[in-house]
Order: structure tokens, then C-alpha cells, then sequence
């Protein structure tokens, strides 16, 4: 069975940063230093997971800081455990959901109640619809559809739209718009044929200010998007 919105959520999940464990060691109390065999793009506040240790099993773990290209500290709430030598690491975002808009600020809410997960929501990938689903009688491709999404981070209120230009589109939200096409481009040998031409042909709209508590826009919270339109691809019948 096809079920595009876990197709989605698995080109998203490959988005998300992975890489070796080298070392685990404690630095005090509940903060850990990890060495890993990649050059990593993670920062201070970020979050991941940890798996493939005797003591850390599918841990979610906060970064404190990083030190250098491959070292980076974390936190998970549990003093003087032993040091390991082995596992893996998985950062948590980008973030996944699907539904529509009074289901995505349901989501954000609930994880904004939730102490656990207050501060892992964003930078989010929403699909928010998949349309109207063409099967096809072709014989690899089981059916056509176009992707309604949406790209979200946090913005100030008070920030000027240059801006919020420099802190939420050219840091984030551009740099994982180019990383998400760039995957569905990169999978079409194992999902998707992508039509007519090695892109996907999409349309794109920068949202600046999508939603706040002060405005009739379509998200209760301060967040700049982009907007994914029309994104059309084939399934193929794998």
C-alpha cells in the first residue's frame, strides 16, 4: 500500500543530520562529550537522539555546545554514566506533520504544553495536503499527485522584514528548501518519478509573518515560512 504522507515523512527524515559515535565521556555531572566521525552542522539548543549504546538507547538529548568540527556536549538529565565507544547519533529536526492548518497549530500547542518537547518544533516540514490522487495505468507509476506544503521557523515580532530576510530565510528556511527539493530529487529512483524534468516542478512564496496571536493570518505563532505549491510528482509502483 502507497501512503504518501509516509512517503513524505521519509524524504524529511533523510534530511536530518546522522553520523558515528566515537566516544561518549563525562564532563560533569549530567553533561556528556561526544566525538563523532563527521564534520557536524549541529548547535547549542538543538536536540537528538541517541542509539546503539549500552546506556543511552534511543536517548533524547539536548546539545549544550560544540567545540570543534566533531565534538560537541550534551545534556541528558543523568549523572556519571560509563564511557562508551560506540553508537549513533540522529538529529531530531527538521521536524514532520501532516495535516491540515487547525491540525498543525494543534501540534505546535501541544508540543509547546509539553515540557519534554517545548522547544523541538521547528524548523518544521508541514504537508499540508497531497490533492487529488490520478492512478495510473501505467505500468511503474501507480499515481500522480501534487504536494501542498509548508516550511516554518520562529521570527520576532519586531524584527524588520530585511531582517527577518537574514535571521529566518538565508539561515534556515532557504538553506532546508534547497535541501528538500534537492531530496525529492534525489529519491526519484525510489519513490517518485519526477515530471516532466529531473526537478520537481513546484511553485514557492516566501511568507513573511504567516501567523501570530495579533493578526488573521493562518498560524497562531510569530513564524516566517515558504510556501511549496503544486509540487508534482508520479509514485511509482514499487
Amino acid at each position: 500500500m502507497i501512503i504518501i504522507p509516509q512517503i513524505v515523512e521519509t524524504v524529511v527524515s533523510r534530511l536530518r543530520k546522522t553520523g558515528k559515535i566515537l566516544t561518549i565521556s563525562c564532563v560533569s555531572g549530567s553533561k556528556y562529550r561526544i566525538t563523532t566521525d563527521v564534520n557536524i552542522s549541529l548547535k547549542g539548543g538543538d536536540y537528538i537522539t541517541i542509539s546503539g549504546t549500552t546506556q543511552f538507547n534511543n536517548e533524547n538529548v539536548k546539545v549544550i555546545s560544540v567545540e570543534s568540527r566533531n565534538v560537541f556536549t550534551v545534556d541528558n538529565g543523568i549523572s556519571s554514566l560509563t564511557d562508551e565507544t560506540s553508537g549513533l547519533w540522529v538529529a531530531n529536526a527538521p521536524y514532520f506533520v501532516f495535516g491540515s492548518y487547525a491540525e498543525l497549530m494543534e501540534w505546535l500547542k501541544n508540543r509547546n504544553d509539553s515540557k519534554t518537547f517545548k522547544n523541538q518544533r521547528f524548523p518544521l516540514v508541514a504537508l499540508i495536503d497531497y490533492g487529488t490522487e490520478s492512478i495510473s495505468n501505467q505500468e511503474n507509476i501507480y499515481e500522480e499527485t501534487n504536494l501542498y506544503m509548508i516550511l516554518l521557523t520562529p521570527t520576532d515580532v519586531n524584527w524588520t522584514n530585511t531582517r527577518r530576510l537574514q535571521e529566518s530565510f538565508i539561515k534556515t528556511l532557504y538553506p532546508l528548501y534547497y535541501e528538500l527539493i534537492y531530496e525529492f530529487k534525489r529519491n526519484k529512483d525510489k519513490f517518485f518519478h519526477i515530471m516532466p524534468s529531473d526537478k520537481p516542478l513546484h511553485e514557492k512564496t516566501d511568507c513573511f509573518f504567516v501567523g501570530s496571536e495579533k493578526s488573521q493570518n493562518i498560524i497562531n505563532e510569530f513564524v516566517d515560512a515558504i510556501e511549496i505549491k503544486n509540487l508534482k510528482i508520479k509514485i511509482l509502483n514499487n
